[in-house]
């Protein structure tokens, strides 16, 4: 089913649906969105990452640059780069490599 022909039935199906319970149903279709986005996000990170607390105040994350807290988790790809949780996890939402060196990531057993 091609997305047009689908949003046409959605919208068909809602022209006679109150504009509270319209509210109703579009807040729980985000709300189940976002529960199934952290499932996914989760998901790639229990793959691909070590989580790590940072000891050393001169680490940064290697995306946005920006040095980690001390005690703060820094998440390290098997290559040893370390990131910041958003940062890592957009990028291997995208592609399944490191940004810097690029090697491909497998799975963890």
């Amino acid at each position: 089913m091609n997305l047009t022909l689908h949003t046409s039935r959605i919208i068909e199906t809602i022209r006679d649906i109150e504009y509270g319970t319209l509210y109703i149903f579009i807040y729980l279709l985000f709300c189940l969105i976002s529960f199934y986005k952290e499932i996914f996000l989760n998901s790639l990170q229990n793959k691909y990452l070590q989580k790590i607390k940072v000891k050393d105040k001169y680490i940064q994350c290697s995306i946005c640059l920006d040095y980690f807290n001390l005690d703060e988790y820094a998440y390290i790809l098997k290559c040893n780069h370390s990131f910041h949780r958003d940062c890592i996890l957009q990028w291997l939402n995208i592609k399944k490599t490191c940004p810097l060196c690029r090697i491909e990531l497998e799975l963890n057993n």
